[in-house]
């Protein structure tokens, strides 16, 4: 009785199947410098071949209901794998993709075993021309149905990030959960003056701790080295100080040696 009972939930499953929300903002919007390297990029994301919206980076508002309420907005139902994204480029204009990890990411990016866990990442894109600027993209993973509903991503800053690593993990400054299924609809209803993409939420890159301990190592080692070599001064000082006049006390009588005395004698 149980096995039949997974068979049919398994069933009933690949019949309906996991969808996400699915769009891509319209190009035609941004500077063509801009859109070549976007759509000439070969390691990051497939370009979806329909979906172009002019909302895509909007809030999706009713998603714990998988209601899509306009008509910019459509579903795809994921293949290979359950989870949804929400990518955009780390760069001040409004453009975002969304839709299904595996129909989205390239396969090999896809692949990356970071990549595996719900969270959101700065994915740094190969130029494909040499000396052409690269562009990294702010990627958010969710593995609900319909989970990537969130306003486009603010800029994240990587000015801290010097090392050649592709993917970073990112932390939020203002916590909250990726696809729990709850919106407040007030906080995320849009864009805003004061949110320019309509998200709250602020990202920063995540430092490894193996490198923060590694920093605090080098800078105790820095404190080792500048200490030892004020011991080193004073001591310098010391040996030189006493080739002069050197006080002595015998029996509480004060007796002085040192040049003056081998003078006077």
């Amino acid at each position: 009785m149980f096995k039949s009972l997974v068979i049919i939930s398994l069933i009933f499953k690949s019949i309906i199947g996991f969808g996400c929300y699915s769009c891509v903002s319209d190009s035609k919007y941004l500077g063509a410098p801009l859109r070549r390297i976007l759509g000439s990029q070969r390691d990051t994301f497939y370009w979806p071949i329909d979906g172009k919206s002019q909302v895509c980076h909007n809030d999706i508002p009713h998603f714990s209901r998988n209601h899509i309420i306009t008509s910019d907005i459509s579903g795809q139902l994921c293949s290979g794998r359950d989870s949804c994204i929400t990518l955009s480029p780390n760069l001040d204009l409004n453009f975002t993709i969304r839709g299904c990890v595996r129909q989205i990411l390239r396969y090999e990016l896809g692949e990356e075993k970071i990549l595996q866990k719900d969270g959101c990442y700065l994915i740094r894109s190969k130029p494909l021309f040499p000396g052409e600027t690269a562009i990294s993209y702010v990627g958010c993973i969710c593995s609900k149905a319909y989970c990537n509903h969130e306003a486009q991503q603010s800029i994240v800053d990587e000015r801290m990030i010097n090392d050649t690593k592709l993917i970073y993990e990112l932390l939020p400054i203002l916590p909250r959960s990726i696809g729990d299924g709850t919106s407040n609809s007030g906080q995320y209803s849009g864009l805003s003056g004061e949110h320019p993409y309509g998200n709250t939420r602020k990202l920063i890159v995540k430092i490894e701790k193996q490198k923060h301990e590694r920093r605090q190592m080098n800078n105790i080692e820095k404190i080792g080295k500048l200490l030892k070599n004020d011991k080193d001064n004073i001591l310098n000082k010391n040996d030189k100080w006493s080739n002069g006049n050197i006080p002595l006390i015998f029996n509480k009588c004060r007796i002085k040696t040192g040049p003056s005395l081998l003078n006077s004698s």
